[in-house]
């Protein structure tokens, strides 16, 4: 298996981060995946574990509705910490809104951002450059080492 493609992770009550940072993230090119790639007619849990499956780099949009949602903490967050605790993934969780994030199991894993200053406290032009640092972060994480 090659894992060979950018997962984001959201919550869907945050569809309208996803859509400001996917405006960012064409940039990276096809090798994106969400759940909005997923065909009317397919079986949506097993696209999901799929994609899963040829992840190189995990991208959380991370507010509480993230915490929140239990689809999102059984279903991606556990297998995503799982790959990358085997060395499989990098897992890039961004601090979009403010959230409880102590005591979770991303509390030990560096975070892109400050959580204590998430994209949501940050003025329109800030967020931009945050979401376009974003991108040349996943970029760099994505396409194979040069040498």
């Amino acid at each position: 298996m090659t894992r060979d493609r950018v997962f984001v992770s959201y919550s869907h009550d945050d569809a309208d981060w996803f859509d400001r940072f996917g405006t960012f993230l064409k940039s990276v090119g096809g090798g994106v995946w969400s759940d909005r790639d997923i065909e009317v007619g397919d079986s949506w849990f097993d696209e999901i574990r799929a994609a899963i499956d040829d992840t190189k780099v995990a991208v959380l949009l991370v507010t509480q509705n993230f915490f929140a949602s239990d689809f999102i903490t059984k279903n991606e967050l556990a297998p995503f910490l799982a790959a990358r605790d085997a060395g499989e993934l990098t897992l890039v969780w961004v601090a979009v809104g403010y959230s409880v994030y102590q005591g979770t199991p991303l509390e030990d894993i560096q975070s892109f951002n400050d959580p204590q200053r998430p994209l949501e406290s940050l003025s329109e032009p800030e967020q931009n450059a945050e979401l376009v640092r974003l991108v040349y972060e996943v970029r760099k994480l994505i396409e194979p080492a040069e040498g």
